[in-house]
């Protein structure tokens, strides 16, 4: 038996002509996938060591079967049966009876397979719903359907593309792996590899896709998605874009005027410094609530908790300016939602985004120019990186070489009056 060489993914495990291609999942599980019949056959195993010895086990079987029939003399009965449950697909009899072994292994006399699946049913943590990639992609983008131009554009060619390239209608959503993802967000334009921007964008676009499939259930909600876990080319740094003081005394008065539902976000981003992520999962609600954080009006704080920070951050309390706070507590109170809505509608950014850009504020929306433009302010103030740091989550050394303009203490106070 031949062994996986190290512990990258995917790998390959042979025997003899029997070969099982294995790719680790986002979910913590491994698509198994072969030859057999000529046809590719497909099954899933959770554990890398149950994944591994399934391989093996079936390597061995595909290089020694050559003219075995699965259906004796008096079984055709109980085939009609799989067949009715499994579906007319090649090859679904044989992976749901694989799935069945392997739930029975699962359950280790436990508890029958019906009894276990009903309980899992009615309390288990997660409810996905098997949809097609295809279904999925076009509730998206019919959600999209009035977004600002350039947004939607970006969305419907790289969705599209793929679907037409792709052209199996009947592919699940919960099957496209990292391994699919990467290749295509890679792949080339024309005879030349992709731009780092439109790399970046082209993974982008399918975070916020499997995102908003998240949201609607059809992916697990724990753990990483196959899109969170490509790595983002790095784009060459063109200068850390903040907004003046001027600019964001513009934006305060364009959202106040003209979009007033964009104010929380636009405050809790430049005054606060929450990534975009952060403040599209943040609550209302207050102390003593839920396990989704939020303000703490009494001790001044906002509490950023483990689940607001999503995988890549950090739980953590940040001081809330006395301004600010009575500001956002006036909006609170002034919201027909109970305490534990989410703070900020979906695509806030982008329509603020969208505003700053009709009222002449800005040319392009920068890149994170919220967040930077809050630790630009916030060290200039509390002169600190250690501080600023803590409260943005991020490095020290990530923070001065990334997100840092240097700025004199009259200009971060300047920034901070603008609360009143």
């Amino acid at each position: 038996m031949a062994k996986p060489k190290s512990e990258e993914w995917p790998r390959t495990v042979a025997f003899g002509a029997g070969r099982i291609r294995i790719a680790k999942r986002s979910n913590g599980c491994f698509a198994l996938t072969w030859r057999e019949m000529g046809a590719t056959q497909r099954t899933t195993k959770s554990g890398e060591k149950n994944a591994l010895g399934w391989a093996e086990q079936k390597a061995r079987e595909l290089d020694g079967a050559s003219g075995r029939q699965w259906v004796h003399a008096g079984e055709g009965e109980a085939l009609e049966n799989l067949r009715r449950i499994a579906g007319s697909e090649e090859g679904a009899i044989r992976r749901l009876l694989d799935d069945v072994r392997d739930a029975r292994k699962w359950l280790d006399g436990h508890a029958d397979l019906t009894t276990a699946a009903r309980w899992y049913a009615e309390h288990g943590p997660l409810k996905v719903e098997r949809t097609t990639a295809a279904a999925a992609i076009a509730r998206f983008l019919a959600e999209y359907k009035h977004a600002p131009d350039a947004t939607r554009k970006t969305f419907t060619q790289e969705l599209t593309a793929w679907l037409a390239v792709d052209g199996n209608e009947s592919r699940m959503l919960l099957d496209i792996d990292e391994e699919h993802l990467k290749a295509w967000t890679s792949r080339k334009v024309g005879e030349e590899r992709p731009a780092p921007r439109t790399h970046r964008n082209r993974i982008t676009t399918w975070v916020t896709f499997f995102n908003r499939a998240r949201d609607w259930k059809l992916l697990p909600e724990s753990g990483k998605h196959a899109a969170e876990l490509l790595r983002k080319p790095v784009i060459p740094d063109a200068g850390k874009e903040i907004f003046t003081v001027d600019q964001g005394k513009r934006l305060l008065a364009a959202v106040r005027e003209k979009e007033p539902k964009l104010e929380t976000y636009l405050l809790i981003a430049g005054w606060l410094g929450l990534r975009p992520s952060e403040i599209q999962r943040l609550r209302w609600q207050e102390e003593g609530g839920l396990k989704d954080g939020g303000f703490e009006w009494d001790r001044g704080y906002l509490h950023v908790s483990v689940r607001v920070a999503g995988k890549n951050s950090s739980e953590r309390y940040i001081p809330v300016d006395p301004r600010l706070l009575a500001r956002l507590k006036a909006l609170f109170l002034a919201s027909p939602k109970k305490a534990t809505a989410k703070c900020c509608g979906f695509r806030s950014r982008e329509f603020l985004s969208v505003l700053a850009r009709e009222n002449g504020i800005c040319e392009e929306w920068p890149t994170d120019v919220l967040r930077h433009s809050f630790c630009s302010y916030r060290i200039a103030v509390v002169k600190s990186l250690e501080q600023v740091a803590t409260e943005a989550d991020n490095s020290p050394a990530i923070l001065k070489s990334n997100y840092r303009k240097p700025l004199r203490e009259e200009d971060g106070i300047a920034w901070w009056d603008l609360l009143g």
